[in-house]
């Protein structure tokens, strides 16, 4: 609440949560944290989300993840992340991401 616009802040206590076995709670952090109107650096929160979700193996969160982003931004860098997210294991995988 001190400093909400703090995306390392954030990253922080998610990053705690996630290191307690606290899954849940992490991800909830996240969704607050990108929820917020004004963050610093967003980027960095998103992929760190994004990255959570993957190593977490949820193929289907991170994806979600990616399309929120991209209706944020359509930077190429997020678009190029997400292509190659689809043709990783957890992602689709190379041959349906080509289709």
């Amino acid at each position: 609440k001190a400093m909400p616009h703090n995306c390392r802040a954030w990253s922080k206590y998610a990053d705690l949560e996630k290191s307690v076995g606290e899954t849940e709670r992490c991800r909830a952090i996240y969704e607050l944290a990108v929820a917020q109107s004004a963050l610093d650096m967003p980027e960095m929160l998103w992929k760190n989300f994004i990255d959570f979700e993957i190593d977490e193996g949820e193929g289907d969160h991170a994806r979600s993840l990616y399309e929120r982003l991209l209706g944020k931004t359509g930077h190429v860098k997020v678009w190029i992340s997400y292509a190659q997210f689809e043709g990783t294991e957890v992602g689709k995988g190379i041959d349906t991401a080509r289709e």
